[in-house]
């Protein structure tokens, strides 16, 4: 996004105090907001789900909330476009001083050639049906949406992305993980920094967006030897299965602790899963 000095710049003194008064007031108003938080969480899991089925790294697409504009609580930057979202936990909400950020944030895009989108987030369903319904006509692009809270699909969402990992627990647990790694990295970062700073949180349980690790052949055919062993990779996480029993290797491949395992391997190729076990086991 830009600067205030290239706000003014663009637009001029007064669209420069209008963004600083919305970031005042947003950074006293968001802190501790659970609507924002959960409208958060739903498009990082969204998000990152779309990622998956496309097969993209997540590492093009930037989340950021409270940014540096007029619509400002909460942005996704697409590879070639931008979503300005402005949330309302609200019992009643018009189009006063809204319409004008609206405007306001249609000027900033243009002078600044940005592709963008506006919309309007409100938790309340009757809410966004008034909004629609009185929606100015020089802001028919500006989309109304209705998301309340919690989050219904996330359950059914969350499991794409813990998969072989989906248990309740797992389910449950991912929400902080995944609020935490938002919250750590400032709430401006990548898709993908999002999920690998959740994945480490989460011991591996939710899945990055990285690429498959590839195993050296040498090692491919020492574990493919091991009786009744299965086995696969999901990003950096080696998962394994032995009747009646899954997990995985407790670090990621690729690392200096999986270097090391790979060399016990080749030292000492184990004969069964036990064995296996032992040698993921034994590091410092």
């Amino acid at each position: 996004m830009l600067t205030l000095d290239q706000i003014e710049t663009l637009l001029g003194a007064e669209a420069r105090q209008a963004v600083e008064r919305k970031r005042r007031g947003g950074d006293s108003a968001d802190k501790g907001s659970a609507y924002e938080r959960e409208y958060a969480l739903a498009r990082i899991v969204q998000l990152a789900v779309e990622c998956l089925l496309s097969a993209d790294d997540g590492t093009e697409f930037r989340l950021q909330a409270q940014a540096l504009c007029f619509i400002d609580d909460f942005l996704v930057h697409h590879p070639d476009r931008s979503i300005f979202s402005q949330l309302k936990d609200k019992q009643s909400q018009s189009w006063a001083g809204l319409a004008d950020d609206c405007r306001s944030q249609r000027a900033f895009n243009e002078a600044a050639r940005l592709e963008g989108a506006i919309e309007i987030v409100v938790s309340k369903a009757d809410v966004a049906t008034r909004l629609a319904e009185s929606r100015p006509d020089d802001l028919a692009d500006v989309d109304v949406v209705h998301f309340e809270t919690p989050f219904r699909d996330y359950d059914e969402t969350i499991g794409k992305i813990l998969e072989p990992f989906d248990t309740s627990n797992a389910r449950r647990d991912s929400r902080r993980h995944i609020l935490a790694a938002w919250e750590d990295l400032g709430r401006n970062a990548t898709l993908a920094q999002i999920l690998q700073r959740a994945s480490e949180f989460s011991s591996g349980a939710i899945r990055t967006l990285e690429p498959e690790f590839l195993l050296r052949e040498g090692i491919r055919i020492i574990l493919d030897q091991l009786p009744d062993f299965n086995y696969r990779i999901r990003s950096r996480t080696f998962i394994y299965d032995f009747p009646d029993l899954r997990g995985r290797v407790p670090y990621q491949c690729g690392t200096e602790r999986w270097n090391d395992f790979e060399n016990r391997l080749q030292l000492s190729p184990p004969s069964d899963f036990l064995e296996f076990f032992v040698l993921t086991k034994d590091t410092p």
